[in-house]
């Protein structure tokens, strides 16, 4: 039997979405395969990535560089890195990932499940997958905006797939302004959020703030690779979240205030040193590298974020958020403009602004009303998702 083949570049927020649907196609008797390009991206795959179900699992580069590969991200464009990106790019899918993937498609997959369809190499997946009549369903990865690193558009969903799996009406919304067919958008929710239960994070979060340490006004910082994103580069964001530590002085003379901070998968953590050493109070700066994310959001009392679907989630977990103001780009997506987040200008003192949303409370009308446009559903989107794959894989 042909098999239904998802692809994932992320060994968490992809994978969490790719493995409650292989579950629902696995009761429904269909073959599928989780083809992983983690290791292109410096990631490792899990050791048992789908938690015990039979699907094959095949990664596609078989030894992980030392590095995070920058192939997928381009910090400050100009035609010379460009050029050489291009190259760069070129080169890797001929002599690797091309090769690779045309092992998998001995036969053909009935139907291909892909997180991307226009970032590199994914562009490049999408095109031969469609050579080989392979029907594509986008299974949305996560909030959208435009991307200085890609020009300041924002080209997803537009690579001709046969459906969009799409988190809410505010994504549909984003589609069709990018000129994607009406009929290929299918409100489906986010599998990743199915039955998410705050009380059972909030106990795990009071465990971990105990372990950690964490005061009882924590302020978690979440950060992701601006940089990669083409809003800054990586030393101008450490420069950045250095300067907001130092900034917050005034809360550290409450010893119940502490600052906790998570980077991103693909950043360094040692890379955030410089911002331990800028605060006030360096031994109450934690930075989290291998804890999971809700049980964080449950152990602060507010969530700051840059540019990240994770804000969507500290909301969802009822955590009043704030997104920090990048210099010469605003606040990133819509939390500010949409009410449901504070926007922390540098247009004035920090301090004030985050001891405002500590003494805040999250839950409030404008955050419901705007996880109504976000999710068609809170639960139930691996079943939907599911049902759209075998209805179009006939």
């Amino acid at each position: 039997m042909p098999s239904i083949d998802f692809l994932i570049s992320s060994p968490g927020h992809h994978l969490e979405a790719a493995r409650p649907v292989i579950a629902r196609l696995e009761a429904a008797g269909q073959r599928c395969r989780l083809l992983s390009l983690c290791e292109f991206r410096g990631l490792d795959t899990p050791a048992d990535p789908l938690g015990g179900l039979s699907s094959e699992v095949l990664r596609l580069l078989p030894l992980r560089p030392r590095r995070p590969s920058t192939l997928s991200g381009l910090q400050r464009p100009s035609p010379g890195r460009a050029a050489l990106l291009g190259w760069l790019r070129a080169a890797a899918w001929r002599g690797v990932l091309g090769p690779a993937l045309g092992r998998t498609l001995r036969p053909p997959p009935r139907l291909a499940v892909v997180p991307n369809d226009t970032a590199y190499p994914y562009d490049r997946i999408v095109d031969r997958y469609r050579r080989h009549d392979v029907p594509i369903v986008l299974l949305q990865e996560g909030i959208r905006f435009p991307l200085p690193a890609e020009g300041g558009s924002d080209r997803y969903g537009t690579g001709a797939v046969a459906a969009i799996a799409a988190w809410g009406e505010s994504s549909a919304d984003h589609f069709r302004r990018l000129g994607v067919p009406a009929h290929t958008i299918h409100l489906t929710g986010s599998p990743r959020f199915d039955d998410l239960d705050p009380p059972a994070w909030r106990r795990q979060g009071d465990e971990l703030r105990r372990r950690l340490r964490l005061g009882e006004r924590t302020l978690l910082l979440v950060s992701n690779p601006i940089d990669d994103q083409g809003f800054c580069t990586g030393g101008e964001k450490i420069r950045l979240l250095t300067r907001f530590a130092s900034e917050l002085a005034p809360l550290f003379a409450d010893h119940r205030f502490h600052l906790a901070v998570r980077p991103h998968r693909r950043e360094d953590p040692r890379a955030f040193d410089p911002l331990r050493r800028g605060a006030a109070a360096p031994e109450r700066v934690t930075i989290v590298r291998d804890e999971p994310l809700y049980p964080l959001f449950a152990a602060a009392r507010a969530v700051v974020v840059l540019a990240s679907t994770v804000g969507l989630e500290a909301l969802m977990l009822g955590r009043p958020l704030a997104v920090l103001e990048l210099p010469g780009w605003g606040f990133v997506h819509d939390y500010v403009r949409s009410g449901a987040a504070r926007g922390l200008s540098w247009a004035s003192p920090l301090a004030p602004q985050v001891a405002a949303m500590l003494d805040a409370g999250g839950g409030t009308p404008a955050v419901e009303s705007y996880l109504e446009r976000s999710l068609a559903t809170r639960n139930g989107a691996a079943d939907r998702v599911a049902r759209l794959i075998l209805e179009l894989a006939g």
